[in-house]
């Protein structure tokens, strides 16, 4: 009896030792399909194709081993247990572009950002000639069509909640890129810009504006970006009254600590996105509008678009009872604001990309729009758009 339990023992050992000897293997070619680590949240390495002509030996190796580390069996699930247990017991970041502060509030983090958080990333005086440069000369070639042109900036989270930031963060007043630029334009351009960190720092007290675990602004602040941006460039425009969005408004930001795309990046396939709301009785509804298309403007669409259906990379929406047209280059701050804005146009283009004028002239003939609006978050400050007087120097 003694030697059959040994034997039984022996043998679930020696199975035991197999499955783990032969798991990685089998996750690995189970793997292989996928493109994208959620954990990382960025694209898997795909298997190199060996060129005689084209690539060493030594850089197909190189390419190789990347392709194997990054689709190695159950690799997803190891890097989020190893991040959970780095979170849990150190209340560390274990990735390099999620910062944890205090009371459960993440920021979106990178080298850039903190240089200029700190003041460390001034415009000289080549950015601040070619900041000025490109946006009068995008004003006038607009201004002289009979249309105007508006600058909408987004802030950072950390700009409107810096109190939130680790303790070791100092969170003095430092000259930051944003507030060097809205000076600059304000002072040294007729550029209309829309600095919308005074209307969200004033509406901090009332409720809060950001989401703790996602980059972007809730609802809330969404709310107050489309108030200021509306009056600021068409005054006689009235918003929405607060009163008849508010149970909207909360609803769309109340997201629990497993939603964000902060928390999706720390902590992977557990987690999920915040969902968009939309207003209940709309003038607004999306349109078809001449058969403008992803690729007549630049903009890829997600891989499950297909021709025919709706692409948050490019979209037109109309209202009967709106007097104005608008064409508005934005990123994914103003997907929020949308919903509201587009109530007071009659058509309105919305295009996921910084402002390109290489379209311009389709969608004016298109869309003959009062204005064109960029809008773009903080943190894509960097350099000004240099490339764009090459086209004005081509078109004069």
């Amino acid at each position: 009896m003694i030697k059959k339990n040994i034997k039984l023992t022996e043998f679930i050992l020696i199975l035991l030792f197999f499955l783990v000897i032969f798991s990685p293997a089998v996750g690995t070619l189970l793997g292989l399909k996928n493109v994208v680590s959620e954990s990382e949240n960025r694209n898997l390495n795909k298997i190199p194709q060996f060129n005689f002509h084209d690539q060493s030996f030594a850089d197909y190796t190189k390419k190789l081993e990347a392709f194997l580390n990054d689709h190695f069996g159950f690799r997803n699930n190891l890097i989020e247990l190893n991040n959970n247990i780095v979170i849990s017991l150190f209340n560390k970041s274990p990735v390099k572009k999620v910062l944890i502060g205090k009371e459960g509030w993440l920021y979106y983090w990178n080298k850039s950002i903190l240089e200029n958080y700190y003041g460390m990333r001034s415009y000289n005086d080549r950015q601040i000639k070619a900041w000025i440069e490109v946006y009068e000369k995008r004003r006038l070639w607009l201004k002289e069509r009979g249309i105007d042109f508006a600058f909408v900036i987004a802030p950072n989270k950390m700009t409107i909640y810096p109190e939130y930031l680790p303790r070791l963060i100092n969170t003095d007043n430092h000259i930051t890129q944003l507030k060097q630029l809205v000076t600059i334009l304000k002072e040294k351009s007729a550029v209309k810009v829309v600095d919308l960190r005074p209307p969200l720092i004033a509406a901090k007290p009332l409720n809060q504006l950001y989401y703790k675990t996602d980059t972007h602004w809730n609802y809330y602040g969404a709310f107050e970006a489309y108030k200021y941006t509306l009056k600021e460039v068409f005054p006689g425009l009235s918003p929405m009254c607060f009163s008849t969005v508010s149970h909207m408004l909360e609803a769309g930001s109340k997201i629990d600590d497993k939603t964000g795309d902060l928390i999706h990046m720390l902590k992977g396939k557990n987690t999920r996105y915040p969902k968009f709301h939309y207003l209940e009785k709309t003038c607004a509804q999306e349109v078809d509008y001449y058969n403008i298309m992803p690729d007549h403007v630049g903009v890829k669409p997600p891989e499950k678009w297909e021709k025919g259906k709706p692409s948050r990379y490019l979209f037109v929406k109309a209202c009967k009872n709106g007097k104005h047209r608008a064409i508005v280059f934005r990123d994914s701050f103003f997907s929020a604001v949308e919903g509201f804005f587009s109530e007071h146009f009659e058509v309105v283009v919305y295009v996921r990309k910084r402002y390109d004028p290489t379209i311009m002239e389709y969608l004016i003939e298109k869309i003959n729009p009062d204005i064109v609006i960029e809008q773009i978050v903080e943190r894509s400050l960097g350099q000004a758009p240099l490339d764009e007087i090459k086209f004005y120097e081509q078109d004069s």
